[in-house]
């Protein structure tokens, strides 16, 4: 079985009903790939008691890796096709409820979310370890891959890297002064 690691953050973001434009979404998230040398990243959003991925990004080595697996679509455009209960039922849920990060150390073990849909999906689309990350808004989930670069073992590899990689700062202004995302289809996106 995988062990679910649930950490405290002695910084992280507060919770906020405001949300990022699609600009600064898809900045946020290629940063947060390079910060953690992963191979994507989500932006999970609850909308009424559901969690939906509002953003999402991939590397360009891992598009690359998986076009070379022959696959046409990533873990991150099939998560983007879920809707879950924004609940204790998955660790999105989980992190939306109580602010504390949560690190899968081995995501392609199916007792880390009762959503079996994406334990399949991990070991179609190659992908190790999956972060869970409290940030404004939301969840940022990024996750490594067979062939990626991150050695993520435990916590701190990605921990330390996010403790500094999200413009809190900045995050905070774009927040206050009412930014919004719109949310496109998967058909729309792919």
């Amino acid at each position: 079985t995988t062990e679910i690691y649930t950490l405290s953050l002695h910084d992280a973001l507060p919770i906020c009903a405001a949300s990022l434009n699609d600009v600064t979404l898809d900045a946020t998230l290629k940063m947060q790939c390079e910060a953690t040398n992963a191979a994507y990243a989500l932006y999970w959003k609850d909308v009424g008691g559901q969690a939906l991925v509002a953003g999402r990004y991939v590397t360009p080595a891992h598009t690359a890796e998986l076009k070379k697996m022959g696959k046409k679509l990533s873990f991150a455009e099939v998560s983007q096709s879920l809707i879950m209960t924004a609940d204790s039922s998955s660790c999105v849920g989980k992190v939306l409820s109580n602010r504390q990060p949560i690190f899968v150390p081995n995501a392609k073990i199916g007792d880390w979310t009762v959503n079996k849909e994406r334990v399949q999906a991990a070991n179609d689309y190659g992908i190790q370890s999956i972060c869970f990350l409290p940030v404004l808004g939301g969840v940022l989930e990024v996750g490594n891959s067979d062939a990626c670069v991150a050695t993520w073992t435990k916590w701190d590899g990605v921990g330390d890297a996010t403790a500094d990689g999200l413009p809190k700062a900045e995050l905070e202004r774009a927040f206050r002064s009412g930014a919004k995302i719109g949310r496109a289809s998967c058909r729309e996106r792919v």
